[in-house]
């Protein structure tokens, strides 16, 4: 008689019977205390011509008197729907109501990324002696993926600032999702030995020397 024979009170509802009397008017209602202690659900319900009905309540919290007697219905747990016909048909089926609405799932698992120490960067440049004019590429490995990553070159130590080096900018780039990335770099710097240093953002960093020969 009732689909499902449990339920939340926020939930769709379907309420049937048969065996009443040909068009016979069908009041139903949720009872769950003796006398008058119940909810009316729906009244004059009309049987088909083979003494069937159904009613849908969706949800059934909005049914009728069921707002106004919330409480007491999802404190009695089980309830008795109660239908009775205009013509002294009569049917009861049990139910039970589980409250309100059902309980918020668990929240799923912590699936962040977890952030680990930086690897050991390492860059290596193709290739390694270059002559002024040739074009060089860096390769660079270690670095976080999405780092922005700027590659300098040092040309020497600071003037204001003995103990700090002097710097520029070669190109920069964004490490792929295994840390990678490459730049290409036109040398115009004098013949000799120089670092070359990249800096990420999250702070790997990674150094590679570069000889620089005279023109060919």
């Amino acid at each position: 008689m009732v689909e499902p024979s449990q339920f939340y009170l926020g939930d769709t509802v379907t309420i049937a019977g048969s065996g009443f009397q040909k068009f016979e008017p069908v009041g139903v209602s949720i009872n769950y205390g003796g006398g008058n202690q119940k909810a009316t659900v729906g009244t004059f319900i009309d049987s088909n011509g083979g003494g069937a009905w159904k009613i849908v309540l969706d949800p059934i919290r909005d049914a009728g008197t069921v707002s106004g007697r919330v409480n007491q219905l999802v404190e009695s747990g089980i309830v008795t729907i109660l239908a009775r016909g205009a013509d002294g048909s009569e049917a009861s089926a049990p139910a039970v109501i589980l409250g309100n609405a059902p309980p918020l799932p668990e929240p799923p698992l912590d699936t962040a990324p977890v952030l680990v120490p930086n690897t050991d960067a390492s860059m290596v440049v193709i290739p390694q002696i270059a002559a002024v004019g040739d074009e060089v590429t860096i390769y660079l490995a270690g670095f976080r993926p999405d780092e922005r990553t700027t590659v300098n070159r040092i040309t020497g130590a600071r003037a204001d600032r003995p103990t700090g080096l002097a710097w520029s900018n070669i190109g920069s780039g964004f490490p792929n999702e295994s840390g990678a990335f490459s730049v290409t770099w036109t040398v115009d710097q004098d013949p000799g030995v120089i670092s070359l240093k990249a800096t990420g953002t999250a702070g790997t960093n990674a150094t590679a020397p570069l000889v620089i020969v005279a023109e060919k």
